[in-house]
């Protein structure tokens, strides 16, 4: 039996993708790559899941997501890299 579990949301995985409003992080999640849910301009919430065990997001992860008004980050997040909310 082959289980797989996400643990991590590729490099540009939701560019760009304007339908999308809201999202959940699953709490295996490790890493967001750069450019993840770059131009989602309709993107208003990030809600990870508890006890969430990312620990790196990505350069411009967030960027031109001009109607995001609800983020909280995880606790054991270690880095935020460069123009991440720019």
């Amino acid at each position: 039996m082959y289980t797989s579990v996400l643990s991590l949301i590729e490099f540009s995985a939701f560019e760009g993708c304007i339908k999308l409003k809201s999202i959940s992080i699953p709490s295996c999640v490790q890493e967001i790559k750069d450019n993840a849910f770059y131009l989602c301009r309709n993107l208003e919430s990030i809600i990870f899941e508890e006890e969430s065990i990312l620990t790196k997001i990505g350069s411009y992860i967030f960027s031109h997501c001009v109607n995001l008004k609800t983020i909280k980050l995880p606790y054991h997040l270690e880095g935020i890299s460069s123009h991440s909310f720019e």
